[in-house]
């Protein structure tokens, strides 16, 4: 159960009471027993969208009906928040962008001042002759139809419609309700008598100014006429005049084409010469770039070929050179190995007294030394040779890769300067294309200049012929032939 401040309510009971209370302005804020129920109560018995409902509903309900800003668009009408509300410039701004103007509640005047002043002072004037009451809470206007002085506003106070207090804390009656209306009625019938009166004063204004009109308007026919006889004279010779012009203009049209023609001629037969002259002269720069860089470039490769093949000398003979180090240094460790080796025995013998046999044991192991020194040098000497004969390889091999690829770069920069002078070959030989479709479209565009210059050139002829002369031309066979042949 919820404990509200008089009573307690299941959950679905509670969101009924809070859901109606937001329905209504008359019903806000929610109450139990006329007592307001917390906001903290609401917020921890409802749903988050009945809490966003409430809170939307705080921010305009909790502002008096007089203060309220609402947006001027018809189409949006959202209430404006005062967060929205610019006090400074007067102005509004919806949640959906449109501005609003603070004081008329009217679209914003683009930093104009409000117009609408005076017309809150006529309403507020409108009010206190028609007997409208204003609400003593929101300040909103009133008025009675029917029933007792006892109103009940929007904004949900009640009060006297004679007096403008509290409910139930005067003692106006029906009667002078009754007197207040009538008043009320009879400024009503004062002010619809005096507009009658103004409706007649006006009538009859307005009928003397058509009269004065409708004379005035006779006199300006006749102006009229003798202006428009005037007009015509004035436009025939204007127009012959015009015609004569015309002549002269297109004959010097023609004149100006010709020549044009014959400097189109000469243009194109120097442009054709120009093009046959870049394309041999770029051939010939060619030809020569191209001997040029081969020259220089066999030059570099030759140069680059000695600079290998020197590499790979030094290459071999440094390898050879340190396997003859190898080897002398090889053989000066052999000697000292058999030297200790021999010193070794003739320790071993030392104490043995034959002679004989001791100088045969070292003869023998000393011989078994050798050949295991032999034996190992053999397998030294081939280790030696087949490391210089790879070290041989790998640099033949480099030096061919190497002069492969000097030879590729030859051949691509040979197959460059082909690929160039096939392409100056095409250039020239759509540079004739281009020259010739350039002097057909030139001779298009000059002859439909000409044209244009003489259909279009020149004044409009039409517009000498009005409607009226037409008419007029018509009624004289002779006017209208020659009106034929000017407008052809």
């Amino acid at each position: 159960m919820i404990k509200a401040p008089c009573h307690s309510y299941c959950t679905d009971c509670f969101a009924r009471l809070i859901t109606t209370s937001l329905q209504h302005e008359q019903q806000w804020p929610p109450k139990c027993c006329l007592n307001n129920i917390p906001t903290h109560t609401i917020f921890r018995n409802v749903t988050t969208e009945l809490r966003q409902l409430y809170n939307s509903r705080a921010e305009e309900w909790n502002i008096p009906v007089g203060q309220r800003i609402y947006c001027s668009d018809p189409n949006c009408s959202l209430f404006i928040k005062p967060s929205g509300i610019n006090k400074a410039e007067k102005k509004a701004r919806c949640e959906s962008g449109h501005e609003t103007c603070a004081i008329c509640r009217e679209p914003d005047h683009g930093g104009q001042d409000c117009p609408r002043d005076l017309d809150l002072e006529r309403t507020n004037e409108l009010a206190v002759e028609e007997g409208w009451k204003r609400c003593y809470a929101c300040q909103a206007l009133v008025e009675h139809r029917e029933a007792c002085q006892h109103m009940t506003c929007r904004c949900g106070a009640e009060f006297c419609y004679v007096c403008t207090r509290r409910w139930r804390t005067c003692t106006c009656t029906m009667e002078q309700l009754a007197r207040l209306k009538r008043e009320a009625d009879a400024r009503r019938q004062a002010r619809l008598e005096w507009e009658q009166e103004e409706e007649l004063e006006t009538q009859r204004a307005l009928r003397e100014v058509e009269e004065f009109q409708r004379e005035e308007a006779r006199k300006e026919e006749l102006r009229r006429q003798d202006a428009i006889r005037l007009e015509r004279e004035r436009r025939q010779k204007e127009l012959e005049e015009k015609v004569r012009l015309e002549s002269l203009r297109q004959e010097a049209v023609k004149v100006k084409f010709r020549e044009l023609h014959l400097i189109l001629a000469t243009l194109d037969s120097l442009q054709e010469g120009l093009i046959a002259t870049w394309g041999e002269n770029a051939i010939k720069e060619l030809e020569e770039e191209r001997e040029s860089a081969l020259a220089e470039l066999a030059r570099a490769h030759q140069a680059e070929r000695a600079q290998i093949e020197a590499r790979a000398t030094i290459r071999i003979a440094e390898e050879r050179s340190e396997r003859h180090a190898e080897f002398a240094a090889r053989v000066e460790d052999e000697q000292n190995l058999e030297e200790e080796y021999l010193g070794q025995l003739k320790e071993h013998y030392r104490d043995c007294k034959d002679a004989e046999y001791v100088e045969a044991q070292i003869e023998a192991a000393m011989h078994r030394c050798r050949a295991a020194n032999d034996d190992y040098y053999v397998r030294w000497e081939k280790y030696r040779n087949k490391s210089i004969e790879q070290t041989e390889y790998a640099a033949k091999e480099e030096m061919g890769i190497k002069l492969e690829l000097l030879e590729n770069e030859r051949r691509r920069r040979e197959e460059g300067f082909a690929a160039r002078e096939e392409g100056l070959e095409k250039q020239a030989k759509a540079g004739k294309k281009w020259l010739a479709a350039t002097f057909a479209e030139r001779v298009r565009l000059l002859h439909e200049k000409e044209r244009d210059e003489l259909e279009n050139g020149g004044e409009d002829l039409s517009s000498y012929i009005t409607e009226e002369d037409e008419r007029t031309f018509l009624e004289d066979e002779e006017g209208e032939s020659s009106m034929i042949g000017i407008a052809s």
